[in-house]
């Protein structure tokens, strides 16, 4: 086992229970190799082994990972040319394409980049590669909403929103349709059927949705896109409430005739992190400068 080939070919051959032994291994050495050196030296010196072993970590994290991050038989260069051909801007979504049929995968040009691909190319996806989920978001596919609402595109038109209370009774009655809506609600919101509706994106990138809608009677517009705290929702400029709708997504009330409909995601504890972030490193260069002036004089 212990030679350089056979070590590849059971790296790159593995699953996440023999990266786990694996790498808990190399950890459990390191930590072992610190708690002596940490009894034994002092001072300045091992500050710098300390360094030494960072540096150590990182590299052995980053080796025992590599074929699954960027080993590839594709050539730089064909990997460049398929990233060049990628849009510099976030394209507006096709309302006509539910979001089911977004692909997850990369183009064979993009390897060793495989999952992911909507990320890569901007698009929506309804379930990127990704081990995390936001517990709403596992809630929905949990539920038998889960096969339905996927066939619509990004945003869609409902004439209804049922209390969450009636799911599992109008699932066994096979009721559910792709435009159902369920929440948390004491009653049925309106009940009026959607005759005819206009919708297009005026602009979608991260955290900014902005959508021309018409409907000739009063409908609920939603988006397929995570609930999560920061998000506002504007209609005509002026805020509306967000309806939490099928667990995980947003809805709003809209009445008949046209509107411009704007989704912001302005999260304002990441703005006060973001400051405190800034503030600290400027606080600890303050402090390095003046201990260091202090030294030299």
């Amino acid at each position: 086992f212990f030679n350089a080939t056979n070590i590849s070919n059971f790296i790159s051959g593995g699953n996440i229970h023999s990266y786990i032994i694996i790498q808990s291994a190399v950890q459990l050495v390191l930590v072992a190799g610190l708690l002596v050196l940490i009894f034994f030296v002092k001072g300045r010196n091992l500050a710098i082994i300390l360094s030494f072993f960072w540096i150590a970590d990182m590299m052995l994290a980053t080796q025992m990972n590599v074929h699954g991050t960027v080993i590839s038989d594709n050539k730089v260069s064909i990997f460049h040319n398929g990233f060049k051909k990628l849009p510099q801007g976030f394209p507006n979504p096709a309302l006509n394409v539910p979001v089911e049929e977004y692909n997850v995968y990369c183009d064979s040009s993009l390897e060793p980049a495989v999952y992911n691909g909507n990320l890569f190319r901007k698009e929506p996806s309804y379930d990127g590669f990704n081990p995390f989920y936001l517990k709403q978001v596992s809630k929905f596919f949990d539920s038998p909403l889960a096969k339905y609402t996927i066939k619509q595109p990004e945003v869609f038109f409902s004439g209804e929103i049922k209390p969450i209370e009636n799911l599992d009774k109008d699932g066994k009655a096979g009721s559910l349709t792709n435009n159902s809506l369920y929440a948390e609600v004491d009653s049925v919101y309106g009940k009026e059927r959607v005759l005819k509706s206009e919708l297009f994106f005026t602009e979608f990138k991260p955290g900014s949705v902005i959508v021309k809608a018409a409907v000739d009677s009063s409908a609920y517009l939603t988006l397929l896109q995570s609930y999560f705290s920061g998000w506002k929702v504007f209609v005509d400029g002026k805020e509306a409430e967000i309806i939490n709708t099928n667990y995980a997504f947003m809805s709003v009330a809209l009445p008949a005739g046209e509107h411009n409909v704007s989704f912001i995601f302005k999260p304002i504890i990441i703005y006060f992190f973001w400051c405190v972030y800034v503030l600290s490193y400027v606080l600890l260069i303050a402090y390095l400068g003046v201990n260091a002036w202090k030294n030299w004089n």
